[in-house]
């Protein structure tokens, strides 16, 4: 038996109801597409010269500065991917502007991804970086940032 759907309902939604095309919003949709030709993955970097540069020419103290920045930088990202799949994603009405942040947040975890693979990489010390993690996890430039995606959110 299917459950009554009352007129209100999000499920009734005129944007809800109707197949992709014709597109309705071409800028949002054009937006879709360039954001689309733009994607790359973790595997196409390649860090071959940069191990080597890790290790030879930079010195400790570069190279904790290059860390904090990678940590700092991975955490931004699951920052903002937190707020377009819980905020941003479900309040977007347009199909074609939610296809253009599901791309969008695709690319925050493409993000994640390298950085972390970055950060194993050349940091490696496992006990090193779950230290910096949490550190800059509750760092004031952290949790301001926090602060402001929640407050836009609302």
């Amino acid at each position: 038996m299917r459950p009554v759907i009352s007129s209100d309902s999000i499920v009734l939604d005129k944007e809800q109801q109707r197949p992709l095309y014709p597109i309705l919003y071409r800028d949002l949709w054009h937006l879709f597409k360039k954001a689309e030709a733009s994607f790359w993955t973790t595997e196409a970097i390649d860090i071959y010269q940069d191990r080597s540069d890790w290790s030879k020419a930079l010195n400790p103290d570069d190279r904790i500065i290059l860390s904090r920045m990678l940590a700092a930088f991975a955490i931004s990202s699951c920052n903002v991917s937190l707020y377009l799949t819980e905020s941003l994603l479900k309040d977007v009405k347009y199909r074609e502007a939610k296809f253009f942040f599901a791309r969008q947040l695709m690319m925050e975890n493409t993000h994640f991804e390298s950085v972390s693979m970055l950060i194993d990489q050349f940091v490696g010390d496992s006990d090193y970086v779950e230290d910096l993690f949490r550190d800059l996890h509750f760092s004031d430039s952290n949790i301001q940032q926090q602060n402001w995606l929640k407050d836009i959110a609302e």
